[in-house]
C-alpha cells in the first residue's frame, strides 16, 4: 500500500513538473535520461541537484552535477562529477571527470585524465593531460601540461610547456613574462622569469635559473647553453 502511494505521489510530481516547465526559469532538481528525455527543458537553469543518467543538457547549473555526460550551455558553479563534462561558459568550483572541457574560464579545481580550459584557469588543474589555451594563475600537475598564454605559478609534470612569449600593454607597451617554476623531465617556455628544474630545460627568453643536464637559453644572454646550471638576469 505504501509503495502504491509513493508511486502515485511520484507520478503526480513528475506530471506537474513536466507540465509546469514552460513557465519555469529555474528548477531545484533535474533528472535526465538522455536529452531531451529529462524532467525540465534545457533552457531552464538548475539551482540545486542535477542527475544525468546518460546525458543531460541545461543552460545553467548551480549546485551538484552528477552523471555520465554533463553539459551546460552557459556558466556553472558548484561540484561536477562525470565521465565527460562539457561547459560552454565559465566554471566556478570543483570539476571531476575523465574528460572535462570548459569553453570559458575556470576558477577552482579541475581533476581528470584530460582537462581542457579554453579560457584562463585560476586555481589547480590535476590530471594526465592539462591544456589551458589562455593564462594560468595557479598550478598544473600531470603527465603533459600546456599553457598557451602566460603562467603565473607552477607546472609539475613529465613535459611542461608555456608558449606565450610576452603580452603588450596598449598604454605603455610594457612586456609581461611568465613568472613561474617548471619542474619536469622536459621544460619549455618561450619566456620565463623564474626557475626551470628538469632533465632538459629550454627557454626562449630567460630571467632566472635553469637546473638540469641540458639547459638552453635561446636569447644567449649571457650563455646560450650550459649544463647543470644556467642563468640569466639581464633585462
Amino acid at each position: 500500500m505504501n509503495k502504491n502511494i509513493f508511486s502515485a505521489l511520484l507520478g503526480i510530481f513528475l506530471f506537474q513538473a513536466l507540465n509546469a516547465q514552460d513557465t519555469l526559469r529555474s528548477s531545484p532538481f533535474q533528472i535526465a535520461l538522455v536529452y531531451p528525455a529529462q524532467i525540465v527543458k534545457k533552457d531552464v537553469a538548475v539551482n540545486g541537484i542535477r542527475i544525468n543518467v546518460f546525458y543531460g543538457l541545461n543552460t545553467e547549473v548551480n549546485g551538484i552535477d552528477v552523471g555520465l555526460i554533463n553539459k551546460t550551455l552557459s556558466n556553472q558553479s558548484g561540484i561536477q562529477y562525470g565521465m565527460i563534462n562539457l561547459n560552454k561558459g565559465n566554471f566556478y568550483g570543483s570539476q571531476y571527470g575523465f574528460v572535462s572541457i570548459t569553453d570559458g574560464d575556470v576558477r577552482g579545481l579541475q581533476q581528470g585524465f584530460i582537462n581542457i580550459t579554453k579560457g584562463s584557469l585560476y586555481g589547480v588543474s590535476y590530471g594526465g593531460v592539462n591544456i589551458i589555451l589562455h593564462d594560468l594563475h595557479g598550478a598544473q600537475e600531470g603527465v603533459v601540461n600546456l599553457v598557451k598564454g602566460n603562467l603565473l605559478g607552477i607546472q609539475m609534470g613529465v613535459v611542461n610547456i608555456v608558449k606565450e612569449k610576452y603580452r603588450s600593454d596598449n598604454i605603455d607597451n610594457k612586456t609581461f613574462l611568465s613568472k613561474a617554476v617548471q619542474i619536469g623531465l622536459v621544460n619549455y617556455a618561450r619566456s620565463i622569469k623564474g626557475v626551470q628544474l628538469g632533465l632538459v630545460n629550454v627557454a626562449g627568453t630567460l630571467r632566472g635559473l635553469q637546473i638540469g643536464i641540458v639547459n638552453i637559453n635561446q636569447n644567449r644572454r649571457p650563455l646560450g647553453f650550459l649544463p647543470i646550471i644556467n642563468f640569466s638576469f639581464s633585462e
